[in-house]
């Protein structure tokens, strides 16, 4: 990733904060499914690889897949909203705000689909 992209995501993340303290705490509900969890994010984990890896509050045991030390979602270094995605992460997770982390159902790393922040 180079410095202009790690800039680039910085100010989203900024702008999503920004945006996100003004709606105030996140009054939703955290849960888990086979189609992945929503919650807090606890930990963002970038690998050299260029993959991200989630750790969120709650047990992703429920998940339908994989999961990296059955702890991990994982965005691939490949996903073309990958940018997007760690721009959301890092707003979430400043803001403690939850997240809905939907995931590719039977996949050996629960690699992530979409990501949906509501209010």
């Amino acid at each position: 990733m180079t410095l202009t992209t790690m800039a680039k995501i910085r100010v989203i993340g900024m702008v999503f904060g920004t945006f996100l303290s003004l709606l105030g705490p996140s009054s939703a509900n955290a849960s888990c499914g086979a189609w992945g969890c929503k919650g807090q994010i606890t930990r963002i984990y970038a690998q050299g690889n260029g993959a991200i890896l989630i750790g969120t509050d709650q047990d992703k045991s429920q998940a339908n897949c994989t999961s990296p030390n059955n702890v991990y979602f994982t965005v691939k270094s490949n996903q073309p909203a990958r940018d997007t995605f760690l721009a959301m992460l890092i707003s979430a997770q400043s803001q403690n705000r939850e997240l809905h982390i939907r995931i590719v159902e039977n996949t050996s790393d629960c690699e992530v689909m979409y990501i949906v922040m509501d209010q």
